[in-house]
């Protein structure tokens, strides 16, 4: 079952998601019959597993890492950031926190801010660029639900501090730990792994399948706004800026399960957007599937053309 598991695309979490669904959808009061069980497999224990990915997360970054290459990682990284926070903005200003065409504010900001570390490190490690593996962690950073969190939130009124320092605690703490001791580090190196299938469950719990066929249309132009948003600024800026081929570039252009979580943090913290949060799911899971089967080929495309004109 894992080794078909791992033949699919983020398989480990999207067959979870699916199979939570389904339950949610025909037998939606099978799993809440207390706890241990409704707190393990319902999205009633999310934040914590979330906490413990956060936290798992932390005890993996390195500080020597983070040296090496910086300045070019940082400026690739730094567009990607800029450019996703800025459309958002420019989209909330226009079409508020209901968005348009059944794309709400939060689902827009959680995939665009998006990017698949794992699947980036996968493209770019046949490369050999050492600038790639100091991109990876600044990604890891990066694309984690804080910055999302707090980005959504305060456009809900004022930002609740001691909702974002619980956030970014689990986190700090990891990477103190990691960076104090490498046993640490190997200690928790699969830790995100083993829980994801537990959390696909719990996210599966908030998706009614009815609806997320409805979805599926909006997921798609979801997508296609995430790719133009996403590989033209970052891609110009490798090739035109900093002189490379452009893959490193391109491997960031997918979408990781972590967008998944954003919008249930902002909903815990932000009761506006409550209404929003199964369809921005929903949505999210046709981006995260399409993304990490597109974006391998769309890399080698992209980069093999940059070659022959060379």
């Amino acid at each position: 079952m894992v080794k078909f598991m791992r033949k699919i695309p983020a398989g480990m979490m999207l067959i979870p998601i699916f199979i939570g669904a389904l339950i949610h959808t025909f037998f939606p009061n099978l799993l809440t019959i207390g706890d241990p069980t409704e707190v393990l497999f319902t999205s009633k224990g999310m934040s914590c597993l979330l906490g413990l990915i956060i936290f798992f997360t932390g005890t993996q970054i390195k500080v020597k890492d983070l040296k090496k290459n910086l300045k070019n990682s940082l400026i690739l990284v730094a567009t990607k950031l800029i450019v996703a926070y800025g459309l958002s903005y420019l989209f909330y200003r226009l079409f508020g926190i209901a968005g348009v065409f059944g794309i709400s504010f939060v689902a827009i900001v959680s995939v665009l801010s998006s990017t698949n570390g794992v699947l980036y490190y996968g493209i770019v490690d046949e490369y050999h660029e050492k600038q790639d593996y100091t991109t990876f962690c600044l990604i890891a950073l990066y694309s984690m639900p804080i910055i999302p969190t707090v980005f959504l939130t305060s456009f809900g009124g004022s930002i609740d501090m001691t909702a974002v320092i619980s956030l970014i605690v689990p986190f700090v703490l990891g990477f103190i730990l990691g960076n104090l001791d490498d046993e640490w580090s190997k200690l928790f190196q699969n830790g995100s792994a083993m829980l994801f299938p537990i959390v696909g469950l719990q996210f599966g719990s908030l998706i009614d399948l009815q609806s997320m066929v409805a979805d599926i249309p909006r997921g798609i132009l979801l997508v296609v706004i995430f790719y133009i948003c996403s590989v033209i600024p970052t891609y110009l800026m490798d090739r035109k800026v900093l002189k490379n081929d452009g893959h490193s570039a391109i491997s960031m252009a997918s979408v990781a399960g972590g967008a998944l979580s954003v919008p249930y943090f902002c909903a815990e913290i932000i009761p506006e957007y409550q209404a929003f949060l199964s369809s921005a799911i929903s949505q999210i899971s046709v981006c995260l599937l399409i993304t990490t089967f597109v974006t391998p080929f769309l890399t080698k495309y992209l980069v093999q053309k940059f070659q022959t004109k060379q």
